[in-house]
This record gives structure tokens, sequence and C-alpha cells, in this order.
């Protein structure tokens, strides 16, 4: 087998695994219809267990850090 044809098979299947994950739970009859959502469920828990600690930072926080600094009453400069 060429490297060629071991590349296009590659491609084919990584196209095919990304549909049976994507949509197979839609288009696919009942057997693995079920298969594709828990694919598609272990992968996601898979990669959300690789960041455990992360938590989204909220971005009106740093702008009521920033207006609370700008009401807060200034030292006078002598």
């Amino acid at each position: 087998m060429s490297l060629r044809t071991l590349k296009t098979l590659s491609i084919v299947f990584l196209v095919l695994f990304g549909l049976f994950v994507g949509i197979g739970d839609r288009v696919l009859p009942e057997p693995m219809k079920t298969n594709s959502l828990n694919t598609r469920t272990s992968l996601t828990k898979f990669v959300v267990s690789l960041i455990p600690n992360w938590k989204p930072k909220n971005p009106s926080d740093r702008t009521k850090e920033a207006i609370e600094q700008q009401e807060k009453p200034q030292p006078a400069k002598k």
C-alpha cells in the first residue's frame, strides 16, 4: 500500500468518523444512533477532563474593578 493511498484512506476515515460523531444521532438508524450519541458524549467528557480547573473569566469583573479604583479617593500629592 502506497503512502498516498494510506493518506487518502486516513482522510476518508476521519471525515466519516466526524460525520458519525457530529450528526449520526440525527440521521442513522437506532442501534447506530445511540452509539453515535454515546461516542460524542464520551469525547466531550474526555476533552473537558483535560481542563478540569478552567473557569471562564467574567469580562465585567475587570470593568467593575477599574470603576471602583477610579471612584476611590486619590491621596493628595505634595
